[in-house]
């Protein structure tokens, strides 16, 4: 009996040891440096309406692509309205961060990222134009 509650405290150890470990080995070390954020729709605007476009954006931070994004969502609104609609980003590769989208309607559209990253959030609005 005491060798099953001796090794059963080992384990008990052992993994609060590597629980404890494993989780600050997972953290990036913080950066001073803002991150930076370029956002790139394809096709180029002008997006003809009820064809699908691509809207993408790389984060970068001290030169090298941040891959641990924490959340990346573009709000997407018709120009002279006020309702919009909110759609999350999917992990693409080397800092990408992707959402494919279908304008139903031609005018011009504002797209904002909302990129929120190693405890800094960017946010900008751009222009789309939409044309039948």
């Amino acid at each position: 009996m005491r060798t099953f509650q001796r090794s059963l405290i080992a384990i008990l150890v052992l993994s609060a040891l590597l629980a404890t470990n494993g989780c600050s080995t997972n953290q990036q070390p913080k950066s001073a440096t803002p991150i930076q954020v370029t956002f790139q729709p394809q096709p180029a605007s002008p997006v003809k309406a009820g064809q699908p476009v691509t809207l993408s954006v790389f984060v970068k931070q001290d030169e090298k692509a941040v891959t641990d994004a924490s959340d990346v969502k573009f709000e997407i609104w018709k120009e002279h309205r006020e309702e919009s609609q909110m759609l999350d980003a999917t992990k693409g590769s080397s800092g990408e961060y992707y959402v494919k989208h279908v304008f139903s309607d031609a005018g011009t559209y504002h797209v904002m990222y909302h990129v929120t990253a190693r405890d800094q959030h960017s946010m900008k609005d751009m222009k789309i134009d939409v044309v039948k």
